[in-house]
């Protein structure tokens, strides 16, 4: 038979393990709201950082963009390295601003001329299959790069017609035809680059539609940033949230897109449109997801070592009080017995005095009738001596 103790041991344990069960559950869903929460915010704060990281250079194109418009277009290589120099010092995550003039095939001999004055070496150059660099090709029109004021030193690439790559061009085509600023993501081996074209009128000239916009282009400013140094810069001044994250041109092919979507755990992706391309960025917690989820099992530890020590303490308790009702059972027992040996060795006392009594009776009358022969012998005897 199950004592009555065992069972209440039993249910304490259990209700105990209940309690700390569902303890650990409403603080791990508390802790993951408040993780949740708190992401969310730094997040989102990080993500509008980015963004307007980005868009700071983009007015830095345009501030170019202005200078040259302000100068009746016509700006000399020195006033271009002294009013561009400084934009790259303030901001690190430019790589290169470049001018890229617009130069008809009837203009190239003489702007290659004119350009060897400043630039003993220029010349229209352009990249083979094998990716060197040769003389460009005979074509329309060419976009150069002419003006260049870099962080690499990268003086190869000037006279780099942008023209002769197919994928350039047709960002230079859209940024004409819709007088706003385009991009293109290049992905090179260590790191992600992003080319920006701002386009450049005629001053004074009519832009209102397609025909006048492609009439009255002069050419190109074009930026060069760097995604990484983007994104650092964006969170230096930013303290410290273990949070990863990556930023993606969302208009690349499927094939081309590093930035795999998320699956099963924490994050937060925006979009937003910079330079007529969409962007990505996503946030992700870099800590350990172990850092995130100690306090729930400290309170399902705790609860359980609560529900095990409480239940020791019963069971050594209740072993106590069993062991202390044996004990005055026991006790009971014997002190019943010892009352029972007094009562009979009582009875037997007054047994035996009884006994002793009547035989001390019994020997008295003995000695009486004894003495009583004696004597009538002596008086026999008398008699018969007379």
């Amino acid at each position: 038979m199950i004592h009555k103790s065992t069972v209440i041991v039993a249910i304490v344990l259990v209700l105990g393990s209940l309690f700390s069960m569902a303890g650990f559950i409403i603080v791990q869903k508390m802790e993951q709201q408040r993780i949740h929460h708190e992401f969310q915010e730094a997040a989102q704060e990080r993500i509008w950082a980015v963004q307007k990281t980005m868009q700071q250079s983009l007015e830095v194109l345009h501030a170019i963009a202005a200078f040259y418009d302000a100068s009746n277009n016509k700006v000399a290589p020195q006033e271009f390295d002294i009013f561009v120099t400084p934009f790259l010092s303030r901001h690190l995550y430019i790589l290169a601003l470049n001018w890229a003039p617009r130069v008809f095939d009837g203009q190239r001999a003489d702007f290659e001329t004119a350009a060897q004055i400043d630039y003993p070496n220029f010349r229209l150059i352009e990249r083979n299959a094998q990716r060197n660099l040769v003389k460009a090709s005979q074509r329309e029109e060419y976009f150069p790069i002419y003006y260049r004021v870099s962080c690499t030193g990268l003086e190869q690439v000037r006279g780099l017609d942008l023209a002769s790559d197919s994928t350039l061009l047709t960002a230079l085509n859209q940024a004409r035809d819709s007088g706003t600023p385009q991009e293109i993501s290049i992905a090179l081996e260590n790191t992600q680059q992003v080319s920006i074209f701002v386009p450049v009128f005629q001053k004074q000239s009519p832009i209102n539609t397609l025909a006048q916009r492609r009439e009255h282009l002069q050419g190109f400013i074009v930026g060069v940033l760097n995604i990484k140094d983007i994104v650092d810069s964006a969170l230096e001044l930013m303290p410290a949230k273990n949070i990863d994250i990556r930023l993606q041109d969302e208009s690349l092919f499927e094939t081309e897109r590093s930035l795999a979507p998320p699956r099963g755990i924490l994050y937060l992706k925006k979009t937003f449109e910079v330079a007529g391309r969409t962007w990505s960025i996503l946030c992700t917690p870099a800590y350990p997801k172990a850092e995130r989820i100690w306090l729930p099992f400290s309170i399902l530890f705790a609860g359980l070592l609560f529900t095990i020590l409480i239940v020791l303490y019963l069971d050594k308790s209740y072993k106590y009080t069993r062991r202390i009702q044996e004990e005055i059972v026991e006790r009971r027992r014997v002190e019943t017995a010892l009352r029972e040996a007094e009562k009979g060795l009582k009875d037997y006392s007054r047994s035996l005095e009884i006994q002793i009594a009547k035989r001390t009776d019994e020997l008295a009358q003995q000695n009486i009738r004894l003495q009583q022969e004696i004597y009538e012998r002596e008086q026999a005897e008398k008699a018969l001596q007379k």
